[in-house]
């Protein structure tokens, strides 16, 4: 937690802090692998594991209080997630996360008390923070299994209990998820591009049928050229054929068993008079 010369201007709880962590140091440094048994790793992990929650609560919440200053702002930061960002090396968006996690506990206190014990991570902390803030009850249940629900299942459940107690109507959803859309995309520091988006469900699951129509094809010839690649790589590849063909202006797929870009797919409605349908029969 920096130089002495830094910690002399520490407080109180800055130094009992500093205290901890430099035991925290000690073991970990003295920590060889080689010479301890399977089952005394296994402890560790779990220690070690429970240490980390403690260590991201006590960050985020810390940090939620540092943001609720102008502290931030006299470091010449523009926003407090830059500022977060720069003291603990992760992202501005992993940063915003946090602050806005932190957000969300402040209003759920057995969530807080469970993250402050180390007994959830600051994900699962963010998750059951908002089932908790929808139906308490639910979430008591959801903290009490969280030690052995996978992260992804707490994450499930708790997006039900929140759908559940939500007085949204259908429009009102739709037109919530309308304004949350959005695409982003940039490239990393070694020069690959990167992007993500989130669209109503409509439109995830058209870009998505279109993608994967498109990875079954590079996949079928990739076997028969005898290539072997990861799935992520081939819906890539995918991705890529979709973009090509859009640029082109062309059409996607045809003999190759891949999925027209075209969604616009026209509806006939024919009206026949049911008199004249007999007679013509008749004549015929």
């Amino acid at each position: 937690m920096g130089s002495s010369g830094g910690r002399e201007r520490y407080g109180v709880v800055g130094r009992e802090a500093a205290a901890v962590v430099d035991a925290v140091a000690a073991m970990v440094d003295a920590f060889d692998s080689d010479l301890v048994g399977g089952r005394d790793a296994m402890d560790l992990v779990a220690e070690f594991s429970r240490l980390e929650h403690l260590a991201s609560g006590g960050l985020m919440l810390a940090a939620r209080r540092v943001a609720q200053t102008d502290l931030w702002k006299r470091s010449g930061h523009q926003t407090a997630a830059h500022w977060l960002s720069q003291v603990t090396g992760v992202s501005v968006g992993e940063a915003i996360g946090l602050l806005d996690t932190a957000e969300v506990v402040e209003s759920a206190p057995d969530t807080r008390e469970a993250l402050k014990a180390g007994q959830v991570s600051t994900r699962q902390a963010k998750a059951i923070g908002k089932a908790e803030n929808a139906d308490p009850g639910a979430a008591r249940r959801l903290l009490a299994g969280a030690g052995t629900a996978s992260t992804r299942e707490t994450e499930r459940e708790a997006n039900r209990i929140v759908a559940a107690a939500s007085i949204e109507t259908p429009d009102e959803k739709a037109q919530r998820h309308r304004a949350s859309r959005r695409f982003r995309h940039g490239v990393t520091d070694d020069g690959m591009g990167w992007g993500s988006w989130l669209l109503p469900i409509a439109e995830h699951t058209k870009a998505v049928a279109v993608i994967e129509g498109e990875q079954a094809v590079v996949f079928d010839q990739a076997r028969v050229d005898g290539v072997r690649e990861s799935t992520e790589a081939y819906a890539a590849d995918g991705l890529c054929r979709v973009l090509d063909r859009a640029s082109t202006r062309g059409t996607i797929g045809s003999d190759d068993g891949s999925i027209d870009q075209d969604w616009s797919f026209a509806k006939v409605i024919v009206k026949v008079d049911l008199t004249a349908l007999d007679l013509s029969l008749i004549h015929i």
